[in-house]
């Protein structure tokens, strides 16, 4: 970058001979040439400024106090960033010098910049008119959360450093029809395949095509992240997800009861989403055996295999189906190393053949759900490395694929906590009248409001 080339001046003949024909015609291309580059560099208004209620990191604070002109230009197929900057008023030698910095610094590669990229530029406007307006400094924005920026100084080099922007997380409203799933109705309202994802992984269930169908309408209250600018740049956390369509109404809002610490999604009722267990202590696994008569694999002969069998590697992790107390870790016969967990309602679960307990594990201990206790071996009585898993209820073995599991909690039955609920559901529904919905590509987002309910 920052090219210059040597040699002697070039000698200027103002007459139109035919012996110059060619000099003409070269000419006439040069001309061509600098029409078809000013075509493709795309200048663009610099965005309006979002109304926001606290102060922004605006990277025109940065530039020093002099009055200043700033020109946006857009990186094309055509145009590289050296010509973007030439055509927005710089010199090659200061917009190579600027680049040349930005690239020895590291905060962006040496390849070219995509297409679609925008530079800003700032000029000096302070010299007399008709002169030519130096280039104090270049921004452009390699990622959503970042900006990088070439700055003059004194001695007249240009140095590079970051700026990170500021996240904000405002509460945003999405709604609309699902046509086929949820994550293609999102992408239709603008989102892209990230963002999709992003909002479906935080559904209360890992399948929300079993809660959400075709035809069905829904509602989407959730924390964004976005930049000082306003630019969304994806979801924090999901707060309500609602559902209409020939089913019914499905609504699940976010609540962290203050006696547990333990976040769900909860109906309005004050039902959990949650059920008291899980089917799959292990995640969705093969299972190599499930519950009911048998021939015993080892002895041949008949018996009732009491739980499901998991087929995973020696070591797999295991993990607590459901909130509950430590009541035996022991060795029993044919469960070789086993653990028995004690859950609220009467329901127990067993976790049998495992290679070891985690490490500070001990009977008597309170555990929650999700919480790694032991990992998958082969002792007592087996074929090979599974996990025997067994659900009982006041001393009962119940089918764990089929048997109905309650949910995990019922909020009325603590009067205090539903009333705690009830506010944040009136602060959730709030949204629908006073948050715009959300726009989930990047670019200026609607104005924000100013304070979360």
């Amino acid at each position: 970058m920052g090219r210059k080339h040597a040699g002697k001046p070039a000698r200027v003949d103002r007459r139109l001979a035919r012996t110059h024909a060619a000099e003409w015609v070269a000419a006439t291309s040069v001309i061509a040439g600098m029409a078809a580059l000013f075509l493709l560099v795309q200048p663009v208004p610099a965005p309006p400024e979002p109304v926001l209620a606290t102060a922004l990191v605006d990277l025109r604070s940065e530039q020093p106090s002099r009055p200043m002109l700033e020109r946006t230009g857009q990186v094309t197929h055509g145009a590289d960033a050296i010509d973007v900057l030439e055509v927005l008023g710089a010199s090659r030698d200061e917009a190579g010098a600027a680049l040349d910095a930005l690239h020895a610094s590291g905060l962006i590669d040496h390849k070219r910049l995509p297409a679609g990229t925008l530079l800003t530029a700032f000029f000096d406007e302070s010299g007399p008119p008709g002169h030519a307006r130096p280039l104090i400094s270049v921004s452009l924005r390699p990622d959503p959360v970042a900006s990088v920026m070439a700055v003059r100084q004194p001695d007249g080099r240009f140095e590079a450093t970051k700026l990170n922007a500021r996240i904000f997380l405002r509460p945003r409203f999405a709604s609309g029809t699902i046509l086929t799933t949820l994550p293609a109705a999102i992408r239709l309202n603008g989102g892209s395949i990230e963002q999709a994802n992003q909002f479906t992984a935080t559904f209360p269930t890992q399948r929300p095509d079993r809660i959400a169908q075709p035809g069905d309408s829904y509602e989407l209250a959730f924390e964004a992240r976005e930049d000082e600018r306003g630019n969304f740049l994806g979801m924090n956390k999901l707060l309500y997800a609602g559902f209409g369509g020939p089913a019914g109404t499905r609504r699940w809002y976010r609540f962290t009861p203050a006696d547990t610490g333990v976040e769900d999604f909860y109906r309005s009722d004050g039902i959990s989403y949650t059920s008291l267990l899980t089917r799959f202590p292990i995640g969705r696994v093969r299972i190599n055996s499930g519950f009911g008569p048998r021939l015993h694999p080892v002895s041949g002969r008949p018996h009732l295999h009491k739980g499901v069998d998991f087929h995973a590697p020696a070591g797999s992790e295991v993990l607590a189906a459901g909130d509950g107390e430590i009541d035996a870790m022991a060795w029993g016969d044919g469960y070789g190393r086993f653990i028995r967990i004690r859950h609220d309602d009467g329901y127990e679960t067993v976790y049998a053949h495992l290679s070891g307990y985690v490490a500070g594990l001990r009977q008597g201990q309170k555990v929650h759900r999700g919480e790694v206790i032991g990992y998958v071996g082969d002792t007592g009585t087996t074929t090979g490395p599974h996990l025997h898993y067994e659900i009982r209820r006041e001393g009962r073995a119940l089918d764990p694929m089929s048997l109905y599991i309650p949910p995990a909690r019922n909020l009325t039955d603590t009067p205090d906590i539903m009333q705690a609920f009830r506010r944040q559901m009136t602060a959730i529904d709030a949204l629908h009248g006073t948050t715009k919905s959300a726009q989930f590509t990047t670019g200026i987002a609607p104005t924000l409001i100013s304070q979360q309910p």
